[in-house]
This record gives C-alpha cells, sequence and structure tokens, in this order.
C-alpha cells in the first residue's frame, strides 16, 4: 500500500532560499521594535510596574504577620489606596 522508498522529504520555501528567512526574521524583528518604540521610549514604566510589586507585597506580608506592629500593618494597607 504504502511505497516509503518513493517518498521523498518535501523541501520548504526558506530551506530553498535561506536568504529569505533572514530577510523575513529581520522585517518581523524591525516591525516588533516599531510596534514597542512608544513602551521602550516611557521613562518609568518598568520602574512604576517594580515599584507596585513591592507595595502590594510588603501589603500581604505585613497583613498576615501577627509580629508586625498595628502602625506598619495601617500604613502597609493605606499605601495600597
Amino acid at each position: 500500500m504504502l511505497n516509503t522508498d518513493t517518498m521523498q522529504r518535501q523541501s520548504g520555501f526558506f530551506d530553498r532560499n535561506p536568504l529569505w528567512l533572514k530577510a523575513c526574521l529581520l522585517v518581523m524583528f524591525l516591525l516588533a521594535v516599531l510596534i514597542r518604540r512608544d513602551d521602550i521610549k516611557a521613562p518609568g514604566h518598568l520602574l512604576d510596574r517594580e515599584y507596585t510589586s513591592a507595595i502590594f507585597a510588603r501589603a500581604y506580608y505585613f497583613t498576615n504577620n501577627d509580629q508586625v506592629e498595628d502602625w506598619r500593618q495601617d500604613i502597609a494597607l493605606t499605601a495600597l489606596l
């Protein structure tokens, strides 16, 4: 039924033309840079996210720890608002 001797591996477009693969990858990279250009220029985007994550982590730790003073817990919860 199946003759394995006559089955051949089909070559793809990029297998025959590796220059096209490099060109397509370069175009995709440049498009990704253009799309993200505004976010890359934003001065504090990553710092804001890290600061917010630290505030959430501190509030979670202080509210779930009985050894922390009440005034510290209050300040941690107030900072979330």
